[in-house]
């Protein structure tokens, strides 16, 4: 009796409070952005919508590798973004705005499974027709492809026969209340309206983990994936066997700057230019008033004898890196490498104005007056 009850409830109410299919489009229309992207391949183009007020989900695959993040909404208003954080291997991204943007506002979420045969409205910009509607109805909730298949998310999906194409990656799916029930994934290419979308139960886990930026990082670092990565930088003497165990902690936790910054650094000390390059390139994309990851992209451009972007490095890490006597230290070295030994001794003397516990740039500022005077 108690279960019977407890289904009539839920199937009363969404009859009660279901919306027409009208209203469910003029009043989330203004969550729903259109996401560009700048990635070193061409420009890509995908959807998502607000969650929190500068705050936009999307899918993983929509940003990942983008330089530039742009964010469009119904109105016309564009806003440029960062990626906050990300779950690889459920498709999901979030990204967080320079600023609030046009009439967007958080959609609301649905935390209930859905049902089969429930009726679904999706919104998003396939064959960039942008901000282009579709209705149908739930396929299966529960469907779970063949491990291993290419490019699909690692977790129960949600199957649905709304019409979707490319562009509508990362769009919400809505139930009849308007709530967003799922994320669009993607779709299998051999078959009809044979579509997914990921349940929003894992957007709401990943958002958590948002919230609590500092508590997520330590997770991070008790995981197996991050523990099995360290172990193989300490023992493997190949570095495709690095790579794998770098690239299994970012399926698993999305990007890192601290393991981006830890690679890099030592593929740096191994001579390995290029994946030193890539690593502290992601790092700085990821973090970009993150010091030791502009401090060691100015190492790698001095490698390259690129002494103008060396030193626009050293000194956006000085600049980020102002209670950090290592990082000024290294990176006052490093312009004195690339010809700026004015501008180091400068930024030393600065240094230990503000800092005059710091005794090995005081060291510095002895050996570099000396070797001015030494010098022809």
């Amino acid at each position: 009796m108690k279960k019977t009850t407890i289904f009539f409830i839920i199937v009363l109410g969404v009859e009660l409070t279901a919306w027409p299919q009208t209203n469910i489009a003029k009043e989330n229309q203004p969550s729903v952005v259109c996401v560009e992207t700048e990635c070193e391949n061409g420009t890509g183009l995908g959807s998502g919508f607000f969650v929190e007020e500068d705050i936009v989900a999307t899918n993983w695959h929509v940003v990942s590798g983008a330089k530039e993040i742009k964010v469009n909404t119904s109105d016309g208003i564009i806003s440029l973004g960062k990626l906050l954080i990300a779950s690889p291997q459920h498709d999901l991204a979030l990204v967080k705005l320079d600023k609030t943007i046009g009439s967007g506002r958080a959609v609301r979420l649905r935390y209930s499974e859905a049902q089969e045969l429930e009726t679904i409205y999706v919104c998003g910009h396939p064959e960039a027709l942008a901000f282009s509607w579709s209705s149908g109805t739930v396929a299966n909730s529960k469907r779970i492809l063949d491990p291993g298949t290419p490019n699909a998310p690692n977790c129960t999906l949600i199957q649905l026969n709304a019409a979707i194409s490319q562009g509508s990656s990362g769009g919400p799916m809505f139930d009849q209340e308007g709530k967003v029930l799922g994320i669009i994934t993607g779709q299998w290419q051999e078959g009809q309206n044979l579509n997914f979308a990921i349940p929003v139960s894992l957007l709401k886990e990943l958002m958590n983990k948002s919230s609590d930026m500092e508590k997520t990082k330590k997770e991070i670092w008790l995981s197996k994936e991050w523990n099995d990565w360290r172990k193989t930088m300490n023992s493997a003497s190949k570095w495709d066997e690095k790579y794998m165990a770098a690239a299994s902690v970012l399926y698993v936790h999305g990007p890192i700057p601290m393991m981006f910054v830890d690679f890099g650094s030592e593929a740096l000390r191994a001579n390995e230019i290029d994946l030193a390059e890539k690593s502290f390139s992601q790092a700085v994309l990821f973090e970009p008033q993150n010091p030791r990851a502009w401090l060691g992209k100015g190492l790698v451009d001095l490698k390259k004898n690129e002494k103008p972007a060396a030193k626009e490095a050293f000194s956006k890490a000085i600049s980020f890196g102002k209670q950090d006597e290592e990082v000024t230290l290294v990176a006052c070295q490093g312009l004195e490498r690339a010809g700026e030994k004015e501008l180091a001794l400068s930024t030393l003397r600065k240094a230990v104005e503000s800092n005059p516990e710091w005794t090995k740039v005081r060291a510095a500022i002895s050996r570099v007056k000396s070797d001015k005077k030494t010098e022809p």
